[in-house]
């Protein structure tokens, strides 16, 4: 038995001898720093440069990292609705440009459409007068000099009195230009002389 009474003792210094070193330090440690955490940490960064940083200013620049970190994130949720929403309105956008053009080429169809119409008419019109002029003309021409009325020359507009000159014989035109004052008659004679482009 004295055997195992000798073992225990070095068997207590074994297991005790641990704790008493740790035990050392930790009353090193509180001498030296008092009861702050037992590590320092040295930080190079723009807040410390380089000067000794405490655990609780560590623990605030964490907690102040992870704030930006969080509102980042919401930035960035942000701007993916954003991004999202600027693509259903492109899209929107795209589809009323793309209506625009449609309605434009519709409007220009027709637009094109009421031209020819318009030209179609003024033909028609061109030619209808065209005709009546020459039924007019023929009309004068049966007619003799000497039943040519002054009255009824004289109320007919410039235009209309142009034409039946340009379709009238020679003889029927002086007799026309005779029936009308004169200075209508010369501004007539000039115009016919001197036709204007229309």
């Amino acid at each position: 038995m004295r055997r195992e009474e000798g073992k225990s003792p070095v068997f207590l210094a074994i297991v005790l001898l641990p704790f008493s070193f740790l035990a050392t330090l930790v009353s090193v440690y509180v001498a030296i720093y008092g009861f702050e955490l037992p590590f320092e940490i040295h930080m190079k960064t723009e807040i410390s440069q380089g000067k000794t940083v405490s655990f609780d200013e560590l623990t605030l620049y964490r907690a102040t990292l992870l704030d930006s970190i969080k509102l980042l994130r919401n930035q960035i949720g942000t701007l993916k609705v954003d991004k999202d929403s600027f693509a259903v309105e492109t899209g929107v956008w795209q589809d009323s440009l793309l209506n625009l053009q449609n309605d434009k080429s519709l409007i220009e169809s027709e637009i094109q459409q009421l031209t020819n119409n318009l030209n179609k008419v003024k033909n028609q019109f061109e030619q209808e007068k065209q005709n009546r002029m020459n039924r007019l003309t023929k009309i004068f021409q049966s007619i003799e000099q000497e039943q040519i009325d002054s009255v009824y020359v004289a109320q007919l507009d410039d235009e209309t009195l142009m034409d039946i000159l340009a379709l009238a014989r020679a003889q029927q035109a002086a007799v026309i230009l005779q029936k009308i004052e004169p200075k209508r008659a010369a501004k007539l004679t000039s115009q016919y002389i001197n036709p204007r482009l229309q």
